[in-house]
């Protein structure tokens, strides 16, 4: 908790009017989550890219041109920050998202 909030992550329980209504939705949400930056976007038309962690250096690139250019049609990139697939779509999506801040990182640690 303490790392997030170095960072300016504040937390977010799931009975705030906040919480993103899709995560909501699921089965097994998520009580808290932390969040960085407007939460409202989180709402928006999505797409979460996922993959081998352990890609070969032509997926990587592949990936980071589709986050890339799915980011500058408008829509969020999700990724849950792993290595692999997962990195290379957050990297693709920022490239573009220094422009519109089309980027979201959902990351669940494992129990």
């Amino acid at each position: 908790m303490a790392a997030a909030e170095a960072i300016g992550a504040r937390p977010l329980a799931s009975c705030e009017a906040a919480y993103p209504p899709r995560l909501g939705a699921l089965d097994d949400l998520l009580p808290l989550i932390y969040v960085l930056g407007d939460v409202a976007r989180l709402a928006e038309p999505a797409v979460a890219i996922v993959g081998a962690r352990n890609a070969l250096a032509s997926a990587i690139r592949y990936t980071q041109r589709l986050a890339r250019d799915l980011g500058a049609g408008g829509l969020l990139v999700a990724s849950g920050l792993a290595r692999g697939n997962d990195t290379a779509a957050l990297g693709g999506a920022l490239k573009f998202s220094a422009v519109s801040g089309t980027a979201a990182v959902l990351a669940v640690a494992s129990m």
